[in-house]
């Protein structure tokens, strides 16, 4: 049975995980973070389905900490998207997701494997 970690865009849309169905799927703390950001909107019909959403996620998956070994490789991977002649800023957040993936040593899917071009040599991205 293969390990994955799930990207926050995955969690907000989980529709053609088929293929990964038998896959023991983390999330990173970083995607908790983003969840709990997306609490804020005035919309209250919206924030109960991203609460939902939020108490779904924490309560189905194991969220993996974001530490000193993410911390180092996330540096990596801002010079890897810089080398590509990208911005890391407007990406940061994915990165950090990105370097939880790859520190664990697991595939990251995602639904914007276009924002982590660059990164093939660190994480593996797999775009669902």
């Amino acid at each position: 049975m293969s390990t994955v970690l799930l990207d926050t865009s995955v969690i907000i849309d989980p529709t053609g995980l088929d293929a990964w169905r038998d896959s023991i799927a983390l999330v990173s703390a970083v995607t908790l973070g983003e969840l709990h950001a997306g609490l804020d909107t005035a919309d209250i019909v919206a924030r109960a389905e991203r609460r939902r959403r939020l108490n779904h996620a924490r309560a189905t998956y194991q969220a993996i900490p974001f530490g000193e070994a993410q911390a180092e490789l996330y540096g990596l991977l801002v010079s890897l998207t810089i080398e590509a002649g990208r911005s890391h800023r407007q990406r940061a957040l994915d990165l950090q997701i990105a370097a939880t993936a790859a520190v664990a040593g697991v595939p990251l899917l995602t639904r914007n494997a276009a924002d982590l071009v660059g990164l093939e040599r660190v994480v593996k991205v797999v775009s669902v």
